[in-house]
């Protein structure tokens, strides 16, 4: 077998992480092996394998193709801004990418609803929840700043607030609770 220059190596890599996208999207993860992966790349398992130590490191790859260079951008874009500007353009950035990126759209759609986080992909499950929380300390951090800015007492304290929102939109959320 000849050996791959570095760049059809990356080009390989790319192909199966472009196949993994389609095909997890299409099937659910649990419902997708490394076969179908690499059969829809026109690639080997093991060229799958060569490139990825798993259906984890696979799936996480494709993750953060996507998630990485958005949370730099959100980053370094608003990082200067007023809190209640970089609130604002924070979630405008999210629903435009969400809806107008057709990859950052699928991605998203198979993380949160074609994706079972147990056995082997509980770590990536807790990677997310600890990601979830960064994310809501800094909108609370950012909310706490505008209030105080615009001098306004907000009705109850934020993290009661912070909490009953992630709950109604868990689902788990019931009147008086």
């Amino acid at each position: 077998m000849a050996r791959r220059t570095k760049a059809e190596a990356d080009e390989t890599r790319t192909r199966l992480l472009d196949a993994a996208e389609e095909v997890f999207f299409e099937k659910g993860v649990s419902r997708t092996s490394l076969g179908d992966i690499a059969q829809r790349a026109g690639a080997t398992r093991g060229a799958v394998y060569w490139h990825f130590k798993d259906k984890v490191d696979l799936f996480s790859s494709m993750l953060n193709r996507v998630c990485m260079p958005f949370d730099e951008l959100c980053d370094d874009l608003y990082g200067d801004m007023p809190p209640l500007v970089r609130i604002r353009e924070s979630i405008r950035n999210v629903f435009e990418n969400v809806t107008l990126d057709e990859r950052r759209r699928k991605i998203f759609d198979t993380a949160m609803f074609k994706m079972e986080y147990v056995g082997e992909l509980e770590d990536m499950r807790e990677r997310h929840i600890d990601a979830a929380r960064v994310s809501r300390a800094k909108f609370t951090q950012d909310l706490a700043a505008a209030a105080e800015q615009l001098n306004v007492t907000l009705p109850c304290p934020l993290p009661s607030r912070r909490k009953a929102c992630m709950r109604y939109s868990s689902g788990s959320y019931t009147a008086g609770s």
